[in-house]
């Protein structure tokens, strides 16, 4: 997992880094340790994200660029959190499968993975294609 995604996973459980009018650092509130802690329990309870250690020995098995997007446009990651500017990196990749969700401010694995079921991946395919058709064009 990227490190900048932890603003997103502390978000998602309520939590901030920073107090609203930015004074203090309130980063050890429960909601965002919780948010943290997903995090952790995806890579080492469940085993469903790389470590750091493992996400570069990966990305220098083949690929292109670090991190998460090259583990995911390489065919290693089934699935990724990313960005709209993704679509332009990733879109040229005539392998790969894609879809996307929008981040769903899940609290558990579990509650994750069935969203993620329910998920009508081709309208989503055909969201992301528009969108880098419109991309594209600007």
């Amino acid at each position: 997992m990227d490190w900048w995604n932890a603003p997103t996973f502390i978000r998602q459980f309520g939590g901030r880094i920073f107090s609203t009018d930015g004074t203090r650092c309130i980063v050890d509130s429960a909601e965002s340790i919780a948010g943290i802690q997903l995090m952790h329990d995806l890579t080492y309870k469940y085993g469903v994200m790389p470590s750091a250690a493992e996400e570069a020995a990966m990305a220098t098995q083949g690929g292109w660029g670090s991190g998460t997007i090259t583990l995911f446009s390489g065919g290693k990651a089934a699935m990724a959190i990313g960005g709209r500017w993704w679509l332009c990196t990733l879109r040229d990749n005539k392998n790969l499968r894609l879809g996307a969700v929008e981040w769903g401010g899940w609290k558990s694995l579990e509650t994750m993975l069935r969203y993620l079921a329910d998920v009508d991946v081709k309208d989503s395919v055909s969201a992301m294609d528009q969108a880098a058709k419109k991309l594209a064009a600007s």
